[in-house]
């Protein structure tokens, strides 16, 4: 073959190559997100809108659910969106409305902030007496103390009209007014977050010790105000089911409000504002509308690495037991007495249990982790020897409502007003012991909760057979549902393995739930019967000593420790 032939082949050969080279090239698709430069503006979305259209723009794409330029989890409006600088025009404006599923509109002007953090709540449009957005502006500096965190009241509460649905057409609650932020025993957090007026509209920032809280919000009169669903189950309950007329959980004393971890740097804000409900139980599609709370951060939760709790209980019959906590000396406890919390560093504290002669008695030193929260109790063993012991607490309202080894995560589920309760012995007269409700009823066939239509199970271990100083770590937790309003009774049975409940300890009081109703005058006081319980994360032990020489002051019973504020 011709040299010259053989070089153009060899030529278009290499041509043909680097063309297919580039073709390929060409086919490649980032589908990177594109990052733009944000205002200082965020959307705080309360209306449950979905749809977004800015300067005739439509940014959404709320049929499919298809990412779009700005929007790129599913095309929808989320909670909160921080508007991107691009959208503002030259005169510094956005001319907006949202929709939501149904095709309500409200429309509104956002105004560029330049460096200032500014909120814009977007309301629902039924009721009155608030506009469609309101600004308000955002604190994104953290906590003078970095164990504490932020929180402030907002209240955007509306003249809501009467409620006109199947099965009920009348009048709903008027909560319009006045509104305090308390702790869930109806105590006031503040000064500043307490009677915060509709022409006022946002409280000052106060700053707490991070921890687990069930803030509640009180009207004008100390009524409560519901809180809208929250948690990562929202799309199970996307309404609460409330009474119309007292905006209670329906056929219970209940008033809904979280049990949540507010995490140390973090900013909050509590703000009251119309959202939807159900009035009927069980009827998602039936629809009203009520001023309800919601829980916003105004900076994104950062995980706690930082901080843990230790708390300190004399659970020994016998006398005041001096405590100290890494050296430093935190009271004389009385027999089922117990310290606030401290707020410690990860790492291994010591406490000790001294006379009054400062001779000491036990000493326990152990690890605490970050984001940990440790009971440690002081009690007496079976040989008269104080110990101390360190009980875990768990805080986070997230737990297993079944068993599945294999693969947990598809178990895990939130259930943020439960009654949470663990059983302990710290009795050293009673080395097996049951915990039944009623005449020696398994608890897990009463009032037990239910997530997402599944019973959560619970161990045998949780409630029987329990031993002294001898905490059951695994799953130890009781979860109630207390969306019923029956009273039930604890009653401590002695067993042994192989036999439960055993005999009743008829010489041990029973126990009510009504116990764990902190402040009964958070409903008596405006006319509302008593709830059957409260929500809450509780230690119930058996302490005391058992016989017939005990004095009055020793005696067994069953005490209760709340965990959460």
């Amino acid at each position: 073959m011709r040299r010259d032939i053989l070089d153009i082949r060899i030529l278009l050969c290499l041509f043909f190559l680097g063309s297919c080279t580039k073709e390929k090239t060409d086919f490649v698709y980032d589908n990177r997100s594109k990052e733009y430069e944000l205002s200082s503006v965020r959307i705080v979305n309360l209306g449950g809108y979905t749809q977004v259209v800015a300067n005739g723009d439509t940014l959404t794409n709320t049929a499919s659910g298809i990412p779009t330029e700005y929007f790129t989890s599913n095309g929808r409006l989320p909670e909160t969106w921080m508007m991107p600088k691009a959208l503002f025009e030259a005169n510094g404006k956005v001319d907006m409305h949202v929709l939501d599923a149904a095709g309500k509109t409200i429309r509104f002007s956002v105004d560029d902030q330049g460096e200032k953090p500014v909120d814009l709540y977007t309301i629902r449009p039924e009721g009155s007496g608030q506009p469609y957005a309101v600004p308000i502006a955002r604190d994104t500096g953290a906590p003078s103390k970095p164990d504490h965190f932020k929180i402030r009241i907002v209240n955007l509460c509306k003249t809501i009209g009467p409620l006109s649905a199947p099965l009920y057409t009348g009048p709903v609650e008027d909560l319009t007014g006045d509104i305090s932020l308390v702790y869930a025993d109806g105590s006031p957090v503040s000064a500043q977050t307490s009677d915060v007026s509709i022409s006022q509209r946002v409280s000052d920032y106060v700053e707490l010790p991070y921890g687990t809280y069930q803030f509640k919000v009180l009207s004008e009169d100390g009524r409560q105000v519901s809180s809208t669903a929250y948690g990562t189950n929202v799309e199970f309950f996307p309404k609460r089911t409330m009474d119309p007329l007292t905006s209670r959980v329906i056929s219970t004393g209940i008033t809904y409000a979280p049990i949540k971890t507010y995490q140390p740097g973090g900013v909050y804000t509590i703000v009251v504002a119309p959202f939807a409900f159900a009035p009927i139980l069980g009827n998602n599609a039936v629809e009203g509308y009520q001023n309800q709370f919601k829980i916003v951060e105004d900076v994104p939760e950062k995980p706690n690495t930082g901080f843990g709790k230790v708390q300190l209980v004399n659970a020994s019959p016998d006398g005041v037991v001096n405590l100290r906590l890494n050296g430093q000396n935190k009271g004389a406890l009385s027999f089922t007495e117990a310290t606030d919390y401290y707020i410690l560093s990860p790492g291994e504290y010591t406490v000790e249990a001294v006379d009054r002669t400062g001779t000491v008695l036990a000493v326990l030193r152990y690890p605490l982790g970050p984001s940990q929260n440790h009971t440690v109790w002081a009690y007496r063993d079976v040989d008269g020897e104080l110990q101390l012991i360190p009980v875990v607490n768990d805080l986070s309202t997230t737990f297993y409502r079944a068993r599945n080894e294999d693969d947990g995560s598809n178990n895990r589920f939130e259930h943020t007003m439960s009654m949470s309760t663990r059983f302990l012995n710290f009795c050293p007269d009673e080395p097996y012991v049951s915990i039944t409700v009623r005449n020696g009823q398994d608890m897990r066939q009463f009032d037990e909760l239910i997530a997402d239509k599944r019973p959560v199970l619970h161990d045998d271990e949780a409630m029987y057979n329990l031993r002294p100083g001898q905490p059951h770590t695994f799953f130890p937790y009781v979860r109630w549902g207390v969306e019923h309003n029956t009273l039930v009774e604890l009653l401590v049975f002695r067993s042994r393995p192989g036999i439960t409940p055993g005999t009743w300890a008829d010489d041990i009081p029973e126990l009510s739930t009504a116990a764990m109703i902190a402040n009964p005058g958070l409903y008596t006081q405006v006319g509302r019967e008593l709830p059957a319980t409260e929500p809450g994360i509780f230690s119930i032990a058996l302490v005391g000593r058992t016989g017939d020489d005990v004095p009055d002051g020793q005696k067994a019973k069953l005490m209760v420790l709340k965990h959460n504020n």
